[in-house]
C-alpha cells in the first residue's frame, strides 16, 4: 500500500512540478554554469547503497543565489521523486544517511536496527524539527521507525509542503512560538537553551579522619563527562567532583544529573533534595541506584538502571518533550562504540593527577560473587568495548605520556587487547591498568603489553585459599601459580598493586601476616586491602541476607574498611584490627626496602622504592601540593617513575637453583 502511495504521489508531483524544475536546470546550468544534479551515495532500507538525487546548490561548498532559494525552501529535494519512483526511497521516512553518518551517530548498532526496515524518505520527522542536535534528530527518525503509518505520511507531507511553500523557518516557529513565560510545558518541543548541571559527590570516606586527598585526586569523573557527551553543543553544562572543588548548589539549572556510589549515597540524595525542593529536575544513577532502585527514586525525578549509553538520548528527548518517565531501563542493544567523543572539555585537568584516564570497556568476562558487575549489567551484555581504532583516536587526543586504563579488566578480550597494543607501539605512552592471574600467565598477551608502555598492574589475587576463592566464585583464581605470575610481571619490569580481600569464611587469625608477609616476599610494589564487603545487588549480599548475617544497612560503612556482616572465623574487631595492622605493617620503611631491593636491576629497585614510598609515606607533602594546585606539576614525575625497565627472560626460583648448583659444578670441577 505504501508503495503504491509513493509512486502515485510521486508521478502527480512530477506533473505539477516538472516545468519549475526544468526552469531551475536551465538556470542552473545556463546561468550559475555549474553541473545540475548533485549525488552522493547513501544508505537505504536493509543497508543497500544508493545515489540520492539533489539540484546543485553549492560551488567550492558556498550556496549559490539560486541554492540558497533552493535549500530554504526545499525544493533542492524534489528530483529525489525520481529516488522514490526507482524504489530506493519513499516520499516519508527517516532521513537518507551517508557511511559517515552512520558512523557519526550510531546508527549501525544492534539497538536501531529497525531503522533499516524503512525506506528512507524525501521528507520526515527529522527534516520537519531540522535545525535539533544530532541527537535529537535521531531519536525523530527513531519514532518515524516505530510508528509509521499512512495517516502519519499524509501529516507529514502536510507541513513540508506547507513548509516549501511558506518557507522552514516560519513553520518552525509558528510549531515552537517564542514564549516569554513558564509555560514551556506546552510546547511540543523546545529550542531552549538548557543548564545542565553534573554532580559526583564526595564518597563518605573521602572526609572522614582517614581521609588522603590525593587517593581521591586521582581521576575525573569520565562517566558524567561520557553522558555530557550526548547533550546539544550548546548547552551550558557544568560537571562538579565534590572530591576536588566546593559544590555550589545555590546555581539554577534546567536539570541535575548526580552519579550515585554506595557511600556518597546519603550525600547524593541530600544534594538531589535541595535542588528537588526549588522544582528543579534531579535524575540519578550508578551502582547504587541500579541496585536499590526503590531507595534512590524517592529521591529523584528519573533514575537510571544499568548502563545509560543506551538510555541517555532518549531520556534528552523525553526531558525537552516534557513526557519522562520515572525509570530508564538499559537492557539490549548495549554498545560503547560509535558513541560522541567524552567531553574531556568539561574536566578540571589541574585538579587531578591522572586526567588522561580512559575506559574502554564495560564490565569484566567473569561473574565474582562479591562484585557489583553482574547485578549492574543484568538483562544484557555484561563485557562489551569500544573499537580498537576509536580507542586509538581517543589516546591520540590525550596530552602526555601517561594513560591509565580504569577497566575492570583490560585484558578480558585479547584479540582487541593484542590489537590495541600493536597499534600503541611507537606512540610512546606509558601506562597503567588491571587484569587478572590467568590473562597474565597464558599467553604473550601482557609481553605485548609491556612492549606497548604498560608499566604497572592492578592484580585481584584477592586469597589464597581454594576454599575462599570457591566461596567468591572466583574460580579464573584457582590452581594458579600467584609466584609465577608476579615473577613474570617483574621480568617485564612491571609493578604490581596487589588486591587482597580479608574476612572470607576460609580465613583466620593468622591470614593477615600470611598476606603482607607474601606480599613483601614477592616484592609487590603496592597493596591494597579490603574488608570483605557484601554489597547490595550482589549474589554475596543476597547469600548472606538469606542467612541472617547482614548486620546494618548504613551505607557509609560500606567502605570496605567496616565489618557490615556476620563474620564465622574471625570476630568483627578482630578482622578490622588485622586490616589496620595489614596496611601499616606492609608499608614500614623497612618492609618497603626489603621488597624493593628484592629486585634484580638496581632501576627496578629504585622506582619501587620511590613509587612505594612516595604514595604511602609523604602524605603531607601531596596534601601541600593538592592546596597548591600544584598536581599537574607532578605528571612528569610519575611517567619517569614508570619508565621502562629493560625485561629479562622469565625464570624460576627453581631454574636459579639448579643454574647455582651447575655453576658450583662447574667450579669445583
Amino acid at each position: 500500500m505504501k508503495r503504491l502511495f509513493d509512486v502515485l504521489f510521486s508521478l502527480i508531483a512530477l506533473t505539477i512540478f516538472l516545468i519549475p524544475m526544468l526552469i531551475i536546470a536551465i538556470i542552473i546550468k545556463f546561468v550559475e554554469k555549474h553541473p545540475v544534479i548533485f549525488r552522493q551515495e547513501r544508505v537505504g532500507i536493509k543497508g543497500q547503497k544508493f545515489e540520492i538525487l539533489k539540484f546543485q546548490t553549492m560551488v567550492n561548498d558556498i550556496p549559490t543565489k539560486t541554492g540558497e532559494i533552493l535549500r530554504r525552501t526545499g525544493i533542492d529535494e524534489f528530483p529525489q521523486f525520481f529516488n522514490v519512483l526507482k524504489g530506493d526511497m519513499s516520499i516519508v521516512g527517516p532521513r537518507a544517511l551517508t557511511l559517515y553518518d552512520i558512523e557519526r551517530l550510531g546508527w549501525n548498532t544492534t539497538y536501531y536496527k529497525q531503522r533499516w526496515n524503512v525506506k528512507p524518505g524525501i521528507s520526515g520527522f527529522a527534516q520537519i524539527y531540522g535545525g535539533q542536535h544530532k541527537r535529537t534528530s535521531w531519536f525523530w527518525d527513531k519514532k518515524y521507525s516505530e510508528d509509521a503509518n499512512l495517516i502519519t505520511d499524509a501529516v507529514v507531507i502536510l507541513i513540508s509542503f506547507s513548509m516549501n511553500i511558506l518557507g522552514k523557518q516560519r513553520i518552525r516557529n509558528f510549531i515552537w512560538p517564542k514564549k516569554n513565560s513558564d509555560e514551556t510545558s506546552k510546547l511540543k518541543f523546545s529550542h531552549k537553551r538548557m543548564k545542565v548541571k553534573l554532580i559526583l559527590p564526595s564518597l563518605t570516606e573521602a572526609k572522614t579522619a582517614y581521609r588522603r586527598p590525593i587517593k581521591y585526586s586521582l581521576f575525573p569523573p569520565l562517566g558524567l563527562a561520557t553522558l555530557a557527551a550526548y547533550l546539544d553543543d550548546n548547552d551550558e553544562i557544568d560537571l562538579q567532583d565534590q572530591h576536588v572543588e566546593k559544590l555550589n548548589l545555590n546555581d539554577s539549572p534546567d536539570l541535575v544529573l548526580i552519579e550515585v556510589y554506595i557511600t556518597n549515597a546519603k550525600r547524593a540524595y541530600s544534594i538531589a533534595e535541595q535542588y528537588r525542593n526549588r522544582g528543579i529536575f534531579v535524575a540519578l544513577g550508578g551502582l547504587h541506584v541500579t541496585s536499590l532502585p526503590e531507595e534512590a527514586e524517592k529521591h529523584a525525578d528519573t533514575i537510571f538502571l544499568g548502563p545509560a549509553e543506551q538510555t541517555f538520548p532518549e531520556f534528552l528527548f523525553d526531558f525537552k518533550v516534557k513526557k519522562t518517565k520515572r525509570r530508564y531501563v538499559s537492557t539490549a542493544g548495549r554498545t560503547i562504540q560509535n558513541q560522541p567523543p567524552i567531553r574531556r572539555d568539561l574536566i578540571k585537568r589541574g585538579k587531578y593527577l591522572v586526567p588522561n584516564s580512559l575506559v574502554i570497556s564495560r564490565g569484566c568476562p567473569h561473574h565474582c560473587n562479591f562484585c557489583y558487575k553482574d547485578a549492574f549489567f543484568k538483562n544484557g551484555k555484561s563485557f562489551y568495548t569500544q573499537k580498537v581504532n576509536e580507542i586509538l583516536l581517543e589516546i591520540s587526543r590525550l596530552k602526555g605520556r601517561h594513560l591509565y586504563f580504569l577497566d575492570d579488566h583490560l585484558l578480558g578480550n585479547p584479540k582487541l587487547a593484542a590489537e590495541l597494543f600493536d597499534g600503541m607501539r611507537g606512540m610512546n605512552r606509558v601506562f597503567q591498568g588491571a587484569a587478572t592471574v590467568k590473562s597474565i600467565l597464558e599467553g604473550n598477551l601482557i609481553e605485548k603489553a609491556a612492549e606497548a608502555g604498560l608499566r604497572s598492574l592492578f592484580v585481584g589475587f584477592e586469597t589464597f585459599s581454594p576454599k575462599n576463592l570457591q566461596q567468591s566464585n572466583k574460580n579464573q583464581n584457582l590452581k594458579l601459580d600467584y609466584e609465577k605470575a608476579t615473577q613474570k610481571l617483574h621480568d617485564l619490569g612491571i609493578m604490581i598493586n596487589g588486591s587482597f580481600v580479608f574476612g572470607l569464611d576460609d580465613d583466620d587469625k593468622d591470614v593477615f601476616k600470611r598476606t603482607v608477609d607474601w606480599g613483601i616476599e614477592n616484592a609487590i610494589t603496592t597493596a591494597t586491602y579490603h574488608i570483605l564487603t557484601p554489597y547490595p545487588g550482589t549474589r554475596l549480599f543476597e547469600h548472606m541476607e538469606k542467612e541472617n548475617r547482614i548486620l546494618t544497612r548504613n551505607w557509609d560503612l560500606y567502605d570496605t574498611r567496616h565489618v557490615v556482616y556476620r563474620t564465622k572465623s574471625l570476630t568483627s574487631s578482630e578482622l578490622e584490627n588485622g586490616y589496620w595492622w595489614a596496611y601499616k605493617e606492609f608499608y614500614k620503611w623497612n618492609n618497603v626496602i626489603k621488597a624493593s631491593f628484592s629486585h634484580d636491576q638496581l632501576k627496578h629497585q629504585m622506582k619501587h622504592l620511590f613509587y612505594t614510598g612516595g604514595w604511602k609515606k609523604f602524605e603531607g607533602f601531596w596534601n601541600l601540593t593538592i592546596n597548591a594546585g600544584g598536581l599537574k606539576t607532578m605528571l612528569p614525575l610519575l611517567e619517569l617513575l614508570l619508565s621502562k625497565v629493560d625485561s629479562k627472560p622469565s625464570h624460576s626460583k627453581d631454574s636459579d637453583i639448579k643454574t647455582l648448583i651447575e655453576n658450583e659444578i662447574e667450579l669445583t670441577a
